[in-house]
């Protein structure tokens, strides 16, 4: 079952099969690990030794997934003000195993007020991932309009922590929406939690890797919470449920799956389902849709005061240099 659950998170991204040679040397590995413990048969402790030797050898790629888990590990710790903070979810591929690996992707978002109304995604970001920020700023454009709010220019800052190596894809559209929102009404983000979704509209749709992006922060070493995931990428945690203990989770109406990652009722993770950008929101900040999209319109009516005092000023001040 330790195998299976490998090889079914190595599909993950939706391919049929897997790479069987990297498998087949993991089975060897596995077998001697358990010879040399003197143990009967192979057993699952085994395989797990096996794949952490084997992973070793990717090189260059574990040395970064191992880097970026002590970053997130000091992120998580040393994190104070938590608004605007987001933990995305990100992928890479090995071409020489087939296998996915997950990568935590700390993301900050900020909106100004009064400024040219356009996105700004700081670092090298790919097309993909730029027309997913242009995404959220139309999503939040469109919440503006529909509660009747001011419309002024908000320049959207957003920042990939840690990710020099670029970003493509439009699965962190969703964490760029919450670290957005966050900052715009001013609600701390549960650093706890991650989030990985396409945003269309309201709406979350599945992305790819789900699995592997969640088994890179299960690890307790890393303290985080849960997760999460699109509707309809549920059926990519069960590889996750293989050997491990499991209970069915409901806030409101979001349901959810508990995994128990070291034996019954310890070090529990939440994974939630989410068909709508709000119910991460309610998940993530602990707050619903009416009482962000009044506190969205207040935040509108402040600025639009500010703004327009602001013109008023200026206005006198030119009149009072002319008739000088």
């Amino acid at each position: 079952m330790e195998i299976i659950k490998e090889m079914r998170c190595r599909t993950s991204d939706g391919k049929l099969t897997s790479i069987l040679r990297p498998i087949n040397g993991i089975i060897k590995t596995a077998v001697f690990e358990a010879i040399f413990c003197d143990a009967p048969r192979v057993e699952p402790e085994h395989v797990r030794v096996a794949l952490k030797e084997h992973l070793s050898l990717e090189g260059a790629i574990q040395k970064d997934i191992a880097r970026h888990k002590k970053d997130l590990k000091k992120y998580i710790d040393s994190i104070t003000d938590s608004i605007g903070y987001v933990v995305g979810l990100a992928v890479i591929s090995s071409t020489s195993s087939g296998q996915m690996h997950g990568q935590p992707l700390p993301i900050h978002g900020q909106v100004d007020a009064g400024g040219a109304d356009r996105v700004v995604a700081a670092g090298k970001i790919g097309e993909i991932a730029l027309a997913a920020a242009q995404n959220v700023r139309a999503s939040v454009r469109r919440i503006l309009k529909k509660i009747g709010a001011p419309h002024l220019g908000y320049e959207m800052h957003i920042e990939y922590i840690q990710a020099h190596g670029g970003v493509e894809g439009d699965s962190a559209s969703a964490a760029i929406d919450v670290a957005l929102i966050s900052d715009f009404i001013r609600q701390p983000v549960n650093a706890k939690f991650a989030v990985t979704g396409s945003l269309t509209g309201d709406i979350i749709l599945a992305v790819g890797g789900v699995t592997e992006k969640l088994r890179s922060i299960m690890d307790p070493f890393l303290g985080m919470s849960g997760a999460c995931v699109p509707w309809q990428n549920k059926h990519d945690i069960e590889p996750l449920m293989i050997n491990k203990n499991s209970e069915y989770l409901q806030q409101d109406d979001i349901p959810g799956i508990r995994i128990y990652r070291n034996g019954v009722d310890q070090d529990s993770f939440d994974v939630y389902f989410c068909k709508t950008k709000w119910h991460v929101y309610q998940i993530m900040m602990n707050i619903d849709r009416d009482q962000v999209e009044r506190r969205m319109a207040d935040r509108c009516r402040r600025d639009s005061d500010v703004v327009n005092r602001s013109g008023r000023s200026r206005r006198r001040q030119e009149a009072s240099m002319e008739n000088h």
